[in-house]
């Protein structure tokens, strides 16, 4: 077995909504086999997590809800599920001197059932 090295790139960024904040919150990893020939290396699926959120933390704490959806982006098999999908997430995220500290927690659901072009129905004849 070899070892992987693994980058995590998770950017995030918040715009302003009506009194409330939209916090977008992008995942990407890449993968890098430690040996040549090894394993499989290159970048996952993408995750982008959309969050709306009170403009003011509550109590000291950042919460938020929204939808997350799954970009099948993958630049081996091995390294992605090779399907959109989609699903709630949340956050519950503080910032205390420079350091952020946050809980973030989505479900994703893929298949034919979410991203299908709608089937035309045959015509009955009278």
């Amino acid at each position: 077995m070899a070892a992987l090295l693994t980058a995590v790139v998770t950017p995030v960024a918040a715009a302003p909504v009506e009194g409330q904040r939209l916090l977008i919150h992008t995942f990407l990893h890449a993968e890098s086999p430690m040996k040549i020939g090894d394993d499989v290396g290159g970048i996952g699926d993408i995750q982008l997590s959309l969050f709306l959120s009170p403009s003011q933390p509550l109590a000291g704490w950042i919460v938020g809800a929204g939808p997350v959806l799954l970009y099948p982006s993958a630049s081996d098999d091995a390294l992605g599920g090779e399907k959109w999908g989609a699903g709630p997430t949340a956050v519950l995220a503080r910032q205390d001197h420079g350091w952020t500290t946050s809980a973030r927690t989505s479900a994703t659901r893929s298949g034919s059932r979410f991203f299908r072009t709608p089937r035309r129905r045959p015509r009955r004849s009278a």
